[in-house]
């Protein structure tokens, strides 16, 4: 039988999390217990276990620095791309 190993500390990043994918991405990581970290330009909601930081994902100093401080173990883009391009 296969076991699967599960991180004692588990950790997410969820960048454009404000979004409609992305809250419910991270609803259903909180429920799977995840500590999540979301980037986006905006905060739309409040949740225990998650934690903002505000920037826009098209500066990519702001991205990257915000990145390089958080220690995940997966890190997800539920951003529009296409709005970003534009």
């Amino acid at each position: 039988m296969a076991t699967r190993l599960r991180p004692s500390n588990k950790r997410c990043t969820v960048i454009g999390g404000s979004g409609f994918l992305g809250r419910h991405l991270v609803e259903k990581l909180l429920e799977r217990g995840y500590s999540v970290s979301v980037f986006d330009i905006r905060q739309s909601y409040e949740l225990p276990g998650v934690t903002f930081y505000q920037g826009d994902l098209c500066d990519k100093r702001v991205l990257k620095g915000t990145l390089e401080m958080l220690t995940n173990r997966c890190i997800t883009n539920a951003t529009n791309i296409k709005y970003h391009l534009m």
